[in-house]
């Protein structure tokens, strides 16, 4: 699509230079693939698909032509509304156009008749028109580098996401003949790398820029490496043609195209029916190894850039500043007021720095962060986070013990893949280890599926149908009172039944992990691990409504 001389597009010589921080930048990389997701002995690794990925379109001059909008849910002022609808005039977009279901919404359309590409993010289509919160249009694509002007476009970086995403086809092929675009948890804070035009990082450690270049060295053997095909393939890409650091994220993650837009999904051949996560990490039955991150080299910033590359375009030529849309977005204070308006008795919102979790419903019901990663991307655009890490120790707990109102509901949003279950929050006698008293359950099973239960002399739980182990964050809320208990995710009533009572005491509200002996479809392990965000408890019973509301409230 771009030109020739398109940086996505250049092979690497067999002799590239190396950063002079190149082993600690890879150690840093190498360290966030275990610490998002991954295990002590195996690093996670993800190709993202379904969501948190572009659907690629094609479209003609003889489909629909709209003027997409800008739709403001940054809150930003109305000069960059007319920066964005100025950009976006007659883009003719194919009826069955249907952007990433996820909260990105991204999506990338080209039309070879105008040579023009068009990317979007958190597009929807409201009525019969379309709107974007941010995006941008590239004209005589290919004349172009593949990088959007001033702070447009759909990326972190500026640069065009279909440039560096990889294709259903190419895994099927084996080959992929362009760099591959990898997004992590940790970006470096005030650097770019050429041909990267902006940055939502903000750590100031040893982490890689946005932008900045890795590969694997032309010397190592990967025929001779047992890898699974997907992993084998895209390690041969980075050998050819590089890795480039695209996006912040909340793991260690390549992007392939989406297959909403695609005739047929072959994602689940291609990963031999596996997830994708666990074909990078391969097959250990079959005697595979993952792939090889500690392998990687970090290449110098800027490394080819044109010596002009560093020039900064007239101030009236681009747009007000834009931080990132995917990651760095401007805190939601809608979301919050939507908790704080149904009056909380305790809301963590757990975008804390250190080990104190700060109650913000004004109570004073403040919790202690033990052994949990902070400062992860969170459910709401502009927070944070934390994760914990699946094992006991790793929670955040009550300080001081409180004693539940007997009509109650609590609320959280957690995001993961587990396979082996996990307590996501509850209520128990003790702060830490295993209650001798443990009650408002709300878990997940091997399976996935979300079990919310209480205890009164016998347990009552509820299940959902289906599974939520998905890496995408979701809102769970559970209420009990007189008219019996309801389980809603994302802001949707799934399960209710009749009962009325929990158990009675004092104790400590937990998230991450606890007791769940005797409990239905216990999972193998009672600690979770998981990205957890937003904990809420009320002294009533949330109507409908209001769930759905807050839940709202998020986008």
């Amino acid at each position: 699509m771009f030109a020739s001389n398109s940086p996505f597009y250049q092979k690497l010589p067999s002799s590239t230079p190396a950063a002079s921080d190149s082993g600690a930048l890879v150690s840093s990389l190498k360290a966030q693939a275990h610490k998002y997701y991954g295990t002590a002995t195996t690093p996670n690794v993800a190709i993202n698909t379904g969501k948190y990925s572009t659907p690629l379109y094609v479209a003609r001059n003889s489909d629909p032509a709209y003027d997409i909008t800008a739709w403001n849910c940054q809150s930003h002022t109305a000069s960059v509304a007319v920066y964005l609808n100025a950009q976006l005039k007659k883009v003719h977009i194919p009826n069955d156009m249907q952007p990433d279901p996820s909260t990105d919404g991204s999506v990338a359309i080209y039309n070879p008749d105008s040579k023009e590409l068009v990317e979007l993010w958190r597009a929807r289509k409201n009525g019969s028109k379309w709107e974007a919160c941010w995006g941008g249009k590239i004209t005589e694509a290919n004349k172009s580098l593949g990088v959007f002007s001033g702070t447009f476009g759909a990326s972190a970086s500026g640069m065009a996401k279909w440039a560096t995403t990889i294709r259903e086809q190419e895994l099927l092929n084996g080959r992929i003949d362009h760099v591959v675009g990898l997004a992590v948890p940790q970006t470096k804070k005030g650097s770019i790398s050429w041909p990267a035009v902006r940055t939502d990082g903000w750590w100031t450690g040893s982490e890689l820029s946005i932008g900045q270049m890795l590969r694997l060295p032309a010397s190592l053997n990967i025929d001779a490496m047992k890898l699974s095909p997907a992993a084998k393939t895209i390690a041969k890409a980075a050998q050819e043609y590089g890795i480039i650091i695209t996006d912040t994220s909340g793991s260690v993650s390549f992007a392939a195209e989406n297959p909403i837009a695609l005739s047929t999904d072959r994602y689940s051949s291609i990963f031999r029916g596996r997830a994708a996560w666990a074909e990078m990490a391969g097959d250990k039955s079959k005697g595979e190894v993952a792939f090889p991150l500690d392998k990687l080299v970090a290449l110098p910033l800027n490394y080819r850039a044109p010596v002009n590359a560093g020039s900064t375009p007239p101030a009236t030529s681009t747009p007000p500043v834009v931080s990132n849309p995917s990651t760095s977005a401007p805190a939601n204070t809608g979301y919050a007021a939507a908790v704080k308006g149904a009056k909380p008795s305790l809301y963590w919102d757990l975008s804390d720095k250190g080990s104190t979790a700060a109650d913000s419903s004004g109570n004073g019901r403040t919790g202690t962060l033990s052994s949990v990663t902070t400062g992860v991307a969170g459910a709401i655009k502009g927070n944070t986070a934390v994760t914990t890490q699946g094992k006991s120790g790793s929670l955040v707990s009550s300080s001081a013990a409180t004693t539940p109102s007997s009509s109650f509901s609590m609320q959280l949003w957690f995001k993961t893949t587990t396979k082996s279950g996990g307590k996501l929050a509850g209520f128990e006698s003790t702060k830490t280890g295993n209650g001798s008293r443990y009650d408002r359950a709300l878990y997940l099973t091997n399976a996935g599926k979300l079990v919310f239960g209480t205890y009164s002399g016998k347990v009552s739980a509820l299940t959902s149908s289906k599974a939520y182990n998905d890496g995408a964050w979701h809102m769970v809320t559970a209420t009990q009172g007189t008219g019996g208990t309801k389980l809603y995710v994302d802001g949707a009533l799934i399960a209710s039944n009749s009962e009325t009572k929990a158990q009675s005491g004092s104790g400590y509200w937990r998230l991450g992990g606890g007791n769940l002996k005797s409990w239905p479809s216990a999972p193998s392990s009672y600690y979770a691990q998981a990205s957890l965000d937003e904990f809420a408890v009320y002294g009533t019973v949330l109507s409908a409504t209001t769930v759905a509301a807050q839940h709202k409230a998020a986008s």
